[in-house]
């Protein structure tokens, strides 16, 4: 992901990809005991504000300037609880460790590879303190790969609609975005790691990390590979001496 990758959404992201009352009572559940969080690839802020709303001290980074420029607008309303930095999935920027870490909207697939994700898993482990959550959400490319999922659902909000196609490249996909506001268009396309199940449950393993749980929704619908769109993974970090097997 790059400085200007989603720059041509930032002014519309907010109302293309609201942040749901259901969505914030899944994050507030997830992190219930923690005080800290890390909100890799955070966009606009919108969940990152949420968890401040709930008392957490919430640290959000990404790599694009005009999502940075809105979140920090915004943040100015949360003093002391939220803060903005310019980071990356390989390097965060960031030091200490957090007791919750969240990568959401199909964050994770900005990678090359599947090494490169063994190796982001390591680095978001390694800032995640004992015991700590890590909570992942992003697009179900099982299901893609296996039916060839061409676009995914337009999505729409007054004069502004967002179309989304995908190209099949296995392992990646060319994901490409079309918006019209009723005053211009714009066309961005980009490569990212068509991450299945499999591939990630392999690099919780290598980062030492335990799945806790799978969803298909934000209400905590049981995730179902062969009809969900979207799919939300809970792990966790053992405490020392615990068992760390990914089921």
């Amino acid at each position: 992901m790059t400085e200007k990758q989603y720059a041509h959404l930032a002014a519309h992201y907010d109302r293309l990809f609201p942040v749901t009352e259901t969505t914030v009572a899944f994050l507030k559940t997830c992190f219930s005991t923690a005080q800290t969080i890390l909100d890799v690839g955070c966009g606009t802020g919108l969940h990152a504000f949420a968890l401040a709303r709930a008392g957490k001290s919430v640290t959000g980074i990404d790599p694009d300037c005009a999502m940075l420029e809105q979140a920090r607008k915004q943040g100015d309303a949360y003093p002391g609880s939220v803060r903005f930095l310019t980071g990356t999935l390989q390097s965060p920027g960031v030091s200490g460790v957090f007791a919750g870490i969240m990568v959401l909207g199909n964050t994770l697939p900005h990678l090359e590879s599947e090494q490169a994700l063994g190796q982001v898993m390591v680095k978001l482990a390694k800032r995640l303190e004992a015991g700590g959550t890590l909570l992942v959400q992003m697009i179900n490319y099982d299901k893609v790969f296996k039916e060839r999922l061409n676009a995914l659902p337009m999505l729409q909000d007054g004069a502004v609609t967002l179309k989304r196609q995908v190209r099949l490249i296995p392992p990646h996909v060319d994901f490409t975005t079309d918006l019209e506001d009723g005053t211009s268009r714009q066309v961005r396309t980009v490569r990212l790691l068509g991450i299945t199940r499999a591939m990630f449950l392999a690099a919780l393993v290598q980062a030492g990390l335990k799945k806790v749980d799978e969803y298909g929704d934000f209400a905590r619908k049981p995730y179902d590979i062969d009809t969900d769109l979207r799919w939300i993974i809970v792990a966790q970090k053992p405490r020392k001496g615990a068992s760390n097997h990914a089921r």
